[in-house]
């Protein structure tokens, strides 16, 4: 079953990566801006300490924007370790080197290793029920905790209905994408009581 499901998984990257490489630079820098600019007014109101991004790569949703957004906020960028994914505070994108996989990441001279509130997670696609599929390594479902909570970015091109997954896939509490004109209310009421539980933190309530 497991390998079965692994199989599909297979297929879907190869599916979605050529996707990603067919995309419009000019639409897609438009798309990343657009989403941005709608995180940023969806988590605003919220008193959340703490938040990680990503440096994306070609064909990828843009979030630096967000890096310049949330100043006041403590900032995140990940850095990979062997097989781990650690969350390190980044104060200046200037501070980021070209990594393993030829990602940007924190250089060691400014490694600061805290845990994030909030999470932007990268992926190939994601589903409605908020899994994903990332490149098969593994780094975000080993890093991913319940008290996090944890935001997925999608174009129409790579959100679908439901996607392949196993018992240690973690899905993400809230998922924008491009095409939606509005973010599920439900989803943004789930994240105060999910913050008011898990860290009894003041927050105001989503109107």
């Amino acid at each position: 079953m497991c390998s079965n499901i692994n199989k599909k998984k297979e297929v879907l990257r190869e599916r979605y990566k050529k996707i990603r490489k067919s995309l419009n630079k000019k639409e897609l820098f438009k798309a990343s801006l657009d989403i941005c600019h709608k995180i940023y007014k969806t988590l605003k109101p919220f008193k959340f300490k703490s938040i990680m991004l990503y440096y994306p790569l070609s064909g990828e949703i843009n979030v630096k924007p967000l890096f310049y957004y949330f100043k006041r906020k403590q900032r995140f960028f990940p850095r990979t370790l062997k097989s781990l994914l650690l969350p390190i505070k980044v104060k200046n994108l200037k501070h980021l080197k070209r990594g393993k996989f030829k990602i940007f990441e924190p250089s060691k001279n400014f490694a600061k290793m805290l845990i994030p509130d909030i999470v932007i997670v990268p992926g190939l696609v994601f589903d409605k029920k908020g899994y994903r599929l990332g490149f098969g390594k593994g780094y975000y479902d080993k890093f991913l905790k319940d008290f996090m909570f944890k935001v997925g970015l999608a174009l129409k091109e790579n959100f679908v209905n439901e996607l392949p997954h196993d018992s240690f896939d973690k899905n993400v509490d809230l998922i924008f994408v491009k095409e939606e004109k509005n973010v599920n209310k439900r989803y943004i009421k789930r994240f105060y009581y999910f913050r008011c539980w898990r860290r009894r933190w003041s927050c105001r309530k989503f109107k």
